[in-house]
């Protein structure tokens, strides 16, 4: 840890020319299993689910959300709550990136970055 907060790490560590700043991807979640392998962490515990085991709580970075997003199959794309927001530190895995809309509070992305 470079001691940077997640505002600083979001503008510095994520280089994603594909990510679309300030913009939600409206419904589409993924429903995980609880099990899934997708919400175990480096340190061996694991994510927490919220809003019927859709949004995994407490991801603490856009380019960590991207990585659980590359862990399943079925996601295409995701989104990232911001810092300062009521949503600061969820993650959406996405099967779709339709019904996009620009919101301040997030950012999107894809699987993987061109």
């Amino acid at each position: 840890n470079t001691g940077m907060g997640l505002t600083d790490a979001l503008e510095v560590d994520f280089q994603c020319p594909d990510t679309w700043k300030n913009r939600d991807i409206w419904q589409h979640d993924l429903v995980l299993d609880e099990n899934s392998a997708t919400l175990q962490k480096e340190d061996g515990s694991k994510y927490v689910f919220d809003n019927g085991q859709k949004c995994i709580k407490d991801v603490p970075d856009e380019t960590t959300c991207q990585q659980l997003c590359q862990k399943e199959d079925a996601c295409k794309f995701w989104t990232y709550g911001h810092q300062g927001t009521q949503w600061a530190g969820n993650c959406w895995l996405k099967p779709t990136s339709e019904d996009g809309y620009d919101w301040n509070a997030r950012s999107s992305g894809p699987k993987q970055c061109s």
